[in-house]
């Protein structure tokens, strides 16, 4: 794993850490923490994704993590997690700025009249007990969304953060399937041009 830093917008220092394969890169993946979280609770899953030969990148968002900015908290429910949450010196004690909160609400608005627009394959994964979205979220997603690639899957029982969740280890090989499935559908194209 490599840890490195990049200039954001106003100066701000902004963390990211990768993971390269051994052998010949398949593919790439970004992974983007949500609101209370870190690219540091997903090193398990850059290990994973560099394991199955795909190239992994992850980011603190502004204000997360070990980026700069100014913090802010979203409250989440993961039994599994949120000890270790609570007691992560980078989240702990955190609230979220009024700001925030409206730029959330305009994007959610702005999503929801774009999703027709969104044409690449998705992967929408969301747990059944997930108490700080509503998979009804996931399915008004999926329905709307343009692309004709597009899978839902709802982990029964399953919270928020699915990644960091109970049986995380099943999440991982659905999601490494599913990019696999995609990566060899492009390669026999490719070979066939």
């Amino acid at each position: 794993m490599k840890e490195s830093t990049f200039e954001g917008a106003g100066g701000l220092q902004i963390f990211t850490r990768s993971w390269q394969p051994e052998g010949r890169t398949r593919g790439v993946v970004v992974i983007v923490p949500g609101f209370n979280s870190h690219s540091g609770q997903y090193l398990w899953v850059g290990e994973q994704f560099a394991a199955k030969g795909l190239a992994a990148y992850a980011i603190d968002l502004r204000g997360r993590g070990r980026s700069e900015g100014e913090r802010f908290y979203v409250e989440k429910m993961d039994p599994v997690f949120v000890d270790s949450m609570n007691n992560d010196p980078l989240i702990k004690g955190e609230s979220e700025p009024t700001q925030t909160a409206k730029v959330m609400i305009y994007a959610a608005s702005r999503l929801h009249r774009d999703f027709p627009l969104i044409k690449l394959p998705l992967l929408i994964l969301h747990g059944t007990d997930d108490q700080a979205t509503n998979p009804i979220g996931s399915q008004f997603f999926y329905d709307k969304a343009g692309s004709t690639d597009k899978t839902l899957k709802f982990y029964q029982g399953h919270y928020h953060d699915l990644l960091n969740d109970l049986d995380k280890e099943s999440v991982m090989a659905d999601i490494n399937d599913w990019i696999a499935a995609r990566l060899s559908a492009k390669q026999t194209k490719s070979v066939a041009a």
